[in-house]
This record gives structure tokens, C-alpha cells and sequence, in this order.
């Protein structure tokens, strides 16, 4: 059997080398091209686990990862399961006071069902559920628990500021300074009050007398458009504090995210 030269092996493996590097460069090129069609900043990273081929536009950027800190949460909980501290197969009531506004469909069923553990985490994922976001973050030992892991994990840079609610109230404190001490449960039912959401007929029993000056106001036009403005400018103001520094997640992020 004749052996292959050492010359021809070295072809051979530079022409595999080029050939991979000319495929990762299209991709990087077709990305390129395609997130410059969207009006706005964005990132992408991408890997083919099976050949190692990667692409990457800005990702070495910071950006608020939003609703993409929900995989940490995901992770750490399965880590906890497999450690015997965390029950897959437990299960959670949700009542009214779990409600979290946004995205997902928890909110959308009868009060008082019972989902697992393992349930919550499906939702949180797929439907990128912020009630079940909440309940997750909780289960997994809360916000500072989780940027613990994270930076013992090797993600120093990646870290939760806060919970869905905890953002929500600060805007809405924005406009009248005495709504910084409500509940999550207030809070989210004046969120569905300022955005008309039909939910927010479970929470009228909430805001009688004084307190229904709180949905007037938050129903107000003028102040719809300011909230909607105060998210846009938080965000940008967020983004510059961090740049460079750090990739954060801010829950509850505009358009219900």
C-alpha cells in the first residue's frame, strides 16, 4: 500500500482549513448582510455543534440580554435537580399574586392550577412565560443566588438586575413617586390597567377609593406615553452604563418581552 507524503497530507489539511474558513466566512457575510436589513443593534452567535463551525457578528458586544437570561435560570434549575435540591415534580399554586404581565400564557388560565416545577421551566423556555419566570427565579434561590452561580460558573459578565416587577414598579414610580412601595400583585395589575388589558378585571377589587387614582392616572394617555418612553430611554441609558462592562438582563423589557 502506498503512504500518503507528508507534503500531500499538508495540502490536504490546508485545503480542509481553507475550505471550512471560506464557509464560516459566507455565513459571517450572509448574517452580516442579513441584520443589517433590521433597524435596530443587534448580535449574533452561532456554532454547528457537530463540525465546529462558528459565526459571529458584535458578539463580543454587551447588550441587555432580556428574556435570554431565562436559559441560565432554566440551567441552574436543572442543576439543582440533579443535585437532589431542587423537585422537577413539584407543584405550584398560582394565584392572582403570582400573575406577572408580558409574555407567556400562565396569565391567561384559571387561577389557582397547579403546573410543576418542570412545567414552569417549559413555559419559561417556549413561551418565554414572566410568570413563570418569576416562580423559576425564586425556586433556583433568587436574583443574587443566580449572579452567584453565574460568576462561579464563569459568566462574570452575565448577571440578572432584578426581577420583571421589581423594573415595572420603578417606571411606574416614575410618575407618581408613591407607587414605589407597591406589591408585585399591584404592580402588574396596574401594568394591564395602563396597557387595557382585559385581565386587569381580576384585579379591580384592588383599587378602590384612594387607590383607584392610581389606575386614572396610569390610564391616562399622557402617561401611556410616557411610560412608553421612559422604557425606551431606560433601556439606552442601561446599555451605555454597561457597555463594555457587562451583558445584563432586564426583565420586562418593552413590547411585553
Amino acid at each position: 500500500m502506498t503512504r500518503p507524503r507528508p507534503a500531500c497530507l499538508a495540502i490536504a489539511l490546508l485545503t480542509l482549513a481553507a475550505s471550512s474558513a471560506s464557509a464560516q466566512s459566507t455565513l459571517t457575510r450572509w448574517i452580516e448582510a442579513e441584520t443589517a436589513r433590521v433597524p435596530a443593534r443587534t448580535a449574533v452567535y452561532v456554532k454547528h455543534l457537530e463540525t465546529g463551525e462558528e459565526a459571529a457578528v458584535r458578539a463580543a458586544e454587551p447588550f441587555n440580554s432580556m428574556s435570554v437570561i431565562k436559559v441560565p435560570i432554566m440551567v441552574r434549575a436543572f442543576l439543582l435537580a440533579e443535585q437532589g435540591r431542587l423537585s422537577l415534580d413539584e407543584r405550584v399554586t398560582i394565584t392572582r399574586a403570582e400573575l406577572r404581565d408580558g409574555t407567556g400564557v400562565l396569565q391567561y388560565h384559571d387561577l389557582g392550577i397547579q403546573p410543576t416545577v418542570r412545567d414552569l421551566i417549559t413555559e419559561m423556555i417556549i413561551t418565554s412565560d414572566n410568570t413563570a419566570t418569576d416562580l423559576m427565579t425564586l425556586k433556583v434561590g433568587g436574583v443574587a443566588e443566580l449572579n452567584r452561580w453565574l460568576a462561579e460558573a464563569g459568566y462574570p459578565g452575565m448577571r440578572m438586575v432584578g426581577r420583571g416587577f421589581e423594573y415595572r414598579r420603578r417606571l411606574l414610580a416614575l410618575v407618581d413617586p408613591t407607587l414605589r412601595d407597591i406589591t408585585p400583585e399591584e404592580t402588574t395589575g396596574l401594568m394591564y390597567a395602563s396597557s387595557g388589558n382585559v385581565l386587569f378585571a381580576r384585579y379591580e377589587p384592588l383599587f378602590t377609593g384612594e387607590r383607584r387614582k392610581w389606575v386614572d392616572l396610569v390610564t391616562d394617555p399622557a402617561t401611556r406615553r410616557r411610560l412608553a418612553d421612559e422604557r425606551t430611554r431606560g433601556a439606552r441609558v442601561r446599555h451605555r452604563r454597561h457597555r463594555g462592562r457587562h451583558a445584563v438582563h432586564r426583565d420586562g423589557a418593552p413590547r411585553g418581552a
